[in-house]
């Protein structure tokens, strides 16, 4: 179920910059892995981490008045998708979003992002902790 201050965007939320710009990788990836802070689940790596609309790190505002900072991902396999896909709010147009929620533990983590030219997560920056390899 979703909560409504979950929802990713709203009314003077603001837009991403070039809606058509392709995600890419981040330079600076290595080997420490980001787990769920709640559950300490691997979630994603730091080599996952893209630019979306010329950034890896957006914040927004959502209709509720929460703002949320958020990296982008390519892939989160540690979490999985909720509810059906939306594009009310939504801060990437072209794009329907869907909550983003830990596999073990159920923790709100973000959100994926899926338009037709791309497909990214965007994950809440105090929700992940960031671990060495081991």
């Amino acid at each position: 179920m979703r909560a409504e201050a979950d929802r990713p965007g709203g009314p003077g939320a603001g837009t991403a910059r070039g809606a058509r710009a392709t995600a890419r990788r981040a330079t600076g990836g290595g080997g420490k892995r980001l787990v769920c802070a709640a559950c300490r689940r691997r979630i994603t790596d730091t080599g996952a981490r893209i630019e979306v609309d010329g950034l890896h790190e957006h914040s927004q505002v959502n209709p509720h008045g929460y703002v949320w900072t958020f990296g982008c991902y390519a892939e989160a396999p540690g979490c999985a998708p909720v509810g059906a896909p939306s594009t009310e709010f939504t801060w990437f147009p072209g794009h329907t979003w869907q909550i983003a929620q830990c596999l073990r533990c159920g923790t709100h983590l973000g959100w994926l992002f899926t338009g037709a030219d791309r497909r990214f997560h965007g994950l809440i920056v105090e929700r992940l902790a960031e671990e060495d390899e081991r």
